[in-house]
């Protein structure tokens, strides 16, 4: 048998006690009020009729939008323009009680079925409940999880084996995304609070919210997120439960309410503010984070991002274009800007020259040496413009007159940094090589190049 602290246990005792059938039942009142109150009512028009999604009768309209009045149960409905002969809408709900010591948030799924000549269909499933202490600590009893989630909106499983209750303690749930922000589409009207929720102003107008989220964040004191829920505002409600940027722009929020912004799309308006930044606008004025118009100031803003975008391109490519000259010139042009650069850096040392055997190493002595050696190498040493770097000295060695490794020599330190054949591989000559350059670094001691 499992075992839990006295608290689980006491929570796990009271749910026992309170829920008696396992999970199955639900409340014909409950039902009742999901139909009458929550289930959308609908007409499905196309052409010069339309049909109820309430009673399914087709009547006469030229309506494909705005309000209706079934001439066959009298139902208000909205019109939609569609071709759909049935409808399948799948939401949740949630009841508030409280049980013992525990304010409980009780979830249920709703299948509501409309279809052309039949009455509306409502199906209703307990989901999960979730049970809270007055010292934020939270319970859940929930249906175990389906392996194959309807499009994710059922993900739990509504029919359990028969020997064994359908909803349980679930240890990890409050880890779990099964049982977080769901979208709420009512609250049952019947409402009961625990008396330590009163001083969070939780009676009225729920906003349609995930109430396990709502108490949870009150409990543990998520900053400024009182405050938003006292005002009723859902969009930064929403923002401080489950957003990450909502702390960091607290300022730029409390200007924004000041001069009276409404935040109806909240990642654009955050969008807005981080791109005012990049700009280098002033993030504390309320002309720009509070815009009348905050498509359009987004839209204005965001062509003049592109715009400076594009011109950054453009430099880019002209300076990139303009090196290129440059380097082009340098392997035809001896006497060019960065041909003359490099022999004034390198000095006397161009004219050192190592040989034992067949074997010879001499430093690269321009822009088109370097190019060379590269290719016939098939490595970086032109493309990463080992030509341009300070400290350093790039030698090549020769076998026989034929190009076979490529070293790099420290100035500053006088130690071998690379020595590297084809492809970044080492030659057969490699050791031959290397011993040699080691024996002979002395000869360049007394000859460092300019900035080494």
């Amino acid at each position: 048998m499992k075992k839990y602290s006295k608290e689980t246990e006491r929570a796990i005792k009271v749910w026992n006690s309170r829920v008696k059938d396992g999970g199955f039942g639900v409340s014909k009142h409950l039902v009742k009020w999901v139909e009458d109150k929550v289930v959308p009512k609908r007409a499905f028009a196309t052409g010069h009729r339309a049909w109820c999604s309430k009673c399914g009768q087709s009547f006469l309209t030229e309506k494909t939008k705005g309000k209706e009045v079934c001439p066959h149960c009298g139902s208000k409905l909205k019109v939609e323009k569609s071709r759909c002969w049935r409808k399948e809408d799948i939401f949740y709900v949630q009841e508030l009680t409280t049980w013992a010591e525990f304010q409980v948030v009780r979830t249920y799924i709703v299948s509501a079925w409309a279809s052309k000549k039949n009455l509306l269909r409502v199906y209703v499933w307990h989901a999960y409940d979730w049970m809270i202490s007055e010292n934020g600590k939270a319970y859940c009893f929930s249906r175990s999880l389906t392996a194959y989630p309807r499009y994710r909106k059922i993900p739990f499983s509504l029919w359990d084996l028969p020997n064994r209750p359908p909803m349980r303690y679930k240890k990890s749930a409050a880890y779990s995304e099964w049982h977080n922000g769901w979208i709420i589409n009512g609250h049952y009207s019947k409402r009961k609070y625990q008396p330590w929720l009163t001083k969070f102003d939780i009676k009225g107008r729920l906003m349609d919210s995930d109430m396990y989220s709502v108490i949870i964040n009150l409990l543990k004191g998520t900053p400024h997120f009182e405050t938003m829920w006292k005002k009723r505002d859902k969009v930064l409600c929403s923002a401080f439960m489950y957003g990450e940027s909502s702390q960091r722009l607290w300022p730029q929020i409390k200007i924004a309410l000041r001069h009276g912004f409404k935040f109806k799309d909240w990642r654009m308006w955050v969008d807005h503010i981080d791109m005012l930044g990049r700009e280098g606008y002033d993030i504390f004025n309320p002309q720009y984070i509070a815009p009348a118009d905050l498509k359009q100031a987004h839209r204005k803003l965001n062509a003049e991002h592109e715009e400076r975008l594009r011109k950054e391109e453009e430099e880019r490519e002209r300076i990139r274009q303009l090196e290129e000259i440059e380097r082009n010139k340098a392997l035809t042009d001896p006497n060019s800007p960065l041909n003359i650069e490099y022999r004034n850096r390198i000095g006397k040392v161009l004219a050192v020259v190592v040989r034992s055997g067949n074997i010879s190493i001499q430093p690269l002595q321009n822009i088109k040496d370097f190019y060379e050696e590269g290719k016939a190498l098939h490595h970086c040493v032109y493309a990463n413009k080992y030509y341009a770097h300070s400290g350093c000295l790039i030698l090549g060695a020769k076998v026989g007159g034929k190009r076979t490794e490529t070293i790099e020599l420290n100035l500053r330190t006088m130690q071998i940094e690379q020595c590297r054949g084809k492809y970044n591989q080492d030659s057969k000559y490699h050791e031959a090589i290397y011993s040699l350059m080691q024996s002979s670094i002395g000869r360049f001691r007394g000859l460092k190049c300019q900035n080494a």
